[in-house]
């Protein structure tokens, strides 16, 4: 899987919100639909939190986890 930075234009972003609003689906998915890729659905967070604490221990306890600990807080709904 690889991640994709996009900017979008405001009118871009607005027919974009409205397909999707049509679509049934997330803007997100609807970008990701346009763009030619297959939506997937999200995990639950309990399993993204388990996998980042697997990852966490990988990396060790000289690894400043501060960035992960923002990176998590910010992505939280």
């Amino acid at each position: 899987m690889k991640l994709l930075h996009v900017r979008v234009a405001d009118d871009v972003c607005a027919q974009l919100q409205r397909a999707a609003e049509l679509s049934g689906r997330t803007l997100h998915d609807e970008l990701v639909v346009r763009l030619g890729g297959t939506p997937v659905p999200p995990r639950p967070i309990e399993e993204v939190l388990a996998d980042i604490d697997a990852f966490r221990e990988s990396l060790g306890r000289s690894f400043d986890h501060t960035l992960i600990d923002q990176f998590i807080e910010e992505g939280r709904p």
